[in-house]
């Protein structure tokens, strides 16, 4: 779908992984008041590794941000196949009705708007086809106008919502640091190399598999928290080899990440909803040229 840098690259991309960038570097920029690029190179340089930070957050958080929502009936399913349900009243009925017969005769597929999917039914995965061929065409023929803005936001929010959870966890280990009970620095420092170990062993074993593995889900679960575990452990490291930060700056950050962490998340939520909803109407409103004529 994505076949030039564009938008989708900034929104999925880019700006969740500058500002994971960000939150690490902050506590060093409160520490010694300098911005963490000073220079045009350094500038490229960051971006660059924003980039790719960007690529490898949505990569964990597509398995581990859950897209589904509740239908009626309690069960998660995704929003494409809800909103068609007759029940789910997002659509009108005249817009159900009016797309149902577009999916039919374009792709010879029955949606069957008069009943409710189970998530794995023959229902839910006929609506997921049409769903993705739908997307296609509309980007095909040129028709799509909030279409791939939703798709991106809610990259934009998926990927937001993993960098301030990881984020935070990192400015709460910062905000842990002067404390110097005991044997806790040999306690922190395994458990930075044992957490460290699991997040390789994970990574390489989600990376074996193929991208649609069941397993995939699961392992990316705890690869998740394997990275959040690492970057609280690293955090109290960093800031306890450092100049101590005032508690107010760092616990403060750190609440402010993870809230606006459920904020993003939140969002995310919304745009996959309104994503899903926008592909339909696109798709059931949409006329070639010469349609509208030769009906009249």
């Amino acid at each position: 779908m994505i076949e030039r840098f564009n938008f989708y690259d900034i929104y999925g991309h880019l700006l969740p992984g500058s500002a994971l960038v960000a939150i690490l570097w902050l506590p060093f920029a409160i520490g010694s008041g300098s911005l963490p690029v000073e220079k045009l190179s350094a500038a490229v340089i960051a971006l660059g590794l924003a980039y790719i930070v960007g690529h490898i957050l949505q990569t964990v958080a597509t398995n581990v941000i859950p897209l589904n929502v509740e239908d009626a009936k309690k069960q998660m399913r995704v929003p494409s196949d809800v909103l068609l349900d007759p029940g789910d009243k997002s659509l009108t009925g005249k817009v159900k009705e009016r797309l149902a017969a577009r999916v039919l005769k374009e792709f010879a597929i029955d949606l069957e708007i008069a009943s409710s999917g189970t998530g794995t039914d023959d229902i839910s995965k006929r609506r997921e086809d049409a769903f993705y061929q739908c997307r296609t065409f509309l980007i095909l023929k040129k028709a799509t106008v909030y279409t791939e803005q939703y798709e991106g936001l809610y990259a934009l929010m998926r990927g937001l919502c993993s960098a301030f959870c990881i984020g935070g966890s990192y400015l709460v280990g910062w905000g842990a640091s002067q404390c110097h009970a005991g044997q806790i620095e040999n306690v922190a420092t395994f458990v930075f190399w044992l957490s460290a170990l699991c997040l390789a062993i994970l990574a390489s074993w989600s990376m074996s598999l193929n991208p649609f593995d069941p397993k995939r889900k699961d392992i990316d679960r705890y690869l998740s928290a394997s990275i959040l575990v690492l970057a609280m452990v690293s955090g109290w490291l960093l800031g306890h080899e450092r100049a101590p930060l005032s508690p107010w700056i760092t616990w403060g950050s750190a609440a402010a990440a993870f809230f606006a962490a459920t904020r993003c998340y939140s969002s995310y939520r919304v745009y996959t909803v309104l994503f899903a909803r926008s592909v339909w109407r696109d798709f059931a409103g949409f006329s070639a040229p010469g349609e509208a004529a030769s009906k009249a």
